[in-house]
């Protein structure tokens, strides 16, 4: 087994496949969402049981219309929200995003978790019902606020490290993008760049490119030549 050079790296997609896991276990939900922040954007999604055209319309435009965006809850305190109560039923006619969204995808209410670290917003997740279920009830609701609470205490734990901390100093030191920090926390895992492609779902190319970019910016000609970088950084 390679040596990994960055102790306790998190993989963000074990972590957002346990929350999706976690959400859709305790509820009923006719599919869900689990996202990173990464200072004021959305820089990884993870979707289940949702239609790739209503997640790529999503991505598109309609998110910046979405009331529950993390954008729009950055300097709060909010951990959760119901789409049916921030947008009452006397109101929707009048919303775009329910319009335009909510309605033409056939969605009955979205509940919306948000997870913080030292008080910023690192990840969040989704439950949403379509009409074939009814709209989330007072008790399922708190279910997922109890949800929440495991998630976020579970993020406090994974990425307030100091190896993370470490990690993240070195990505933000070489100005790495959101795209190459993904690739580079699978390279430090030892991960074949075929699998790489699979897990972040783009082509072999795509990630040849990635390290081609990460070679030239931390100014080395190989995948050992970055492992020792990384292991100098840890020591």
């Amino acid at each position: 087994m390679p040596y990994n050079p960055v102790p306790h790296a998190v993989d963000p997609y074990a972590l957002q496949q346990e929350c999706i896991r976690l959400l859709t276990g305790i509820v009923p939900a006719s599919g869900a969402v689990s996202y990173t922040v990464d200072g004021s954007k959305v820089v990884r999604y993870l979707t289940h049981a949702i239609h790739a055209r209503q997640h790529q319309a999503y991505l598109d435009g309609l998110f910046e219309i979405d009331p529950m965006h993390p954008s729009k809850i950055m300097t709060t305190d909010i951990r959760v929200l119901k789409m049916n109560d921030l947008i009452p039923f006397q109101q929707r006619s009048a919303s775009p995003f329910y319009s335009e969204f909510v309605r033409s995808w056939g969605i009955r209410d979205i509940v919306e978790l948000y997870l913080r670290v030292d008080d910023q917003l690192v990840a969040g997740a989704a439950v949403l019902r379509t009409e074939a279920l009814p709209e989330f009830s007072s008790a399922e609701v708190n279910q997922l606020r109890a949800a929440q609470r495991f998630m976020e205490f579970t993020a406090q734990q994974l990425l307030h490290t100091p190896q993370r901390q470490a990690f993240s100093r070195f990505c933000h030191e070489y100005a790495l993008t959101a795209k190459e920090i993904q690739v580079l926390e699978h390279l430090a895992q030892g991960t074949a760049n075929k699998v790489i492609a699979s897990a972040l779902d783009c082509s072999l190319a795509t990630v040849k490119t990635h390290l081609q970019h990460i070679f030239r910016k931390l100014e080395v000609n190989s995948k050992a030549e970055i492992i020792a970088l990384l292991y100098r950084t840890n020591h």
